[in-house]
């Protein structure tokens, strides 16, 4: 695998002009593959997918849940969750439509997320709700592919003030 590579696709113009530094995020498998990126002034997430690993895209980028960018966001067949603000937002048809499926005290925070089959796990950091010095870090899980959650994990750092990166 990466022996060879094929031509540069520039999905950052297909039909949403130029992106503004935003690092993309891939995800998927065999059967989808999806670009996330934003792009305008206004930095709006745009969603691109590809049906035949990357050869080609469709020709029409989809906007993201409420415009955003998607810090957090995981892909598996035509099932998309993506997190925007404070909420996770669930597709099923390939980034078409969108429902919100917030897990039950999500923080606004910058969230991991990862998919196999019906699976579902997620990890963020945040801060303590009575201690906002102290940074969290606490998972998320769901077993019927991001349609319900379990309650966020109890915290996952020591419990002395920390700065954590990476998550």
């Amino acid at each position: 695998f990466g022996t060879t590579w094929s031509a540069e696709v520039r999905l950052d113009q297909v039909n949403v002009g130029i992106a503004n530094g935003m690092i993309p995020r891939l995800a998927g498998d065999a059967s989808a593959l999806y670009a996330n990126w934003s792009a305008g002034v206004n930095h709006d997430g745009w969603l691109q997918v590809s049906t035949d690993l990357g050869t080609t895209w469709l020709p029409t980028a989809r906007p993201m849940p409420l415009g955003w960018f998607a810090p957090g966001f995981a892909a598996e067949g035509p099932i998309v969750l993506a997190q925007c603000g404070a909420t996770i937002h669930r597709s099923v048809d390939y980034g078409a439509t969108w429902t919100a499926v917030s897990p039950p005290l999500f923080d606004n925070a910058a969230t991991t997320l990862a998919i196999v089959g019906n699976r579902v796990l997620g990890a963020y950091r945040g801060r303590d709700a009575y201690f906002p010095y102290l940074d969290v870090l606490r998972t998320i899980a769901s077993t019927d592919a991001g349609l319900t959650w379990s309650s966020p994990s109890a915290n996952l750092l020591p419990s002395s003030p920390s700065t954590t990166w990476g998550v």
